[in-house]
């Protein structure tokens, strides 16, 4: 079983990654018509390989969900 966790922050680096009640609060709302879900974490990758590898996680985990949810944020 991966530990998400460090392997997040093995592709993003730890400041990009996050688990912290106020900031999955915060990203758990958005101005769509979704209703609020909070995340398990908040991760901001900065290229395409990131994003890649990324959801090569999600693919080798044999636990999990069905669907997983992606948020993009432009500033």
């Amino acid at each position: 079983m991966v530990d998400i966790l460090k392997a997040l922050i093995g592709i993003v680096g730890e400041r990009y990654v996050s688990n912290h009640k106020e900031e999955l609060y915060f990203y758990g709302r958005e101005p769509g018509i979704c209703p609020p879900h909070e995340p398990d974490y908040v991760v901001m990758p900065e290229t395409t390989e990131q994003v890649q590898e990324l959801s090569l996680i999600h693919i080798s985990e044999p636990t999990r969900p069905l669907y997983i949810s992606y948020a993009v944020f432009c500033l």
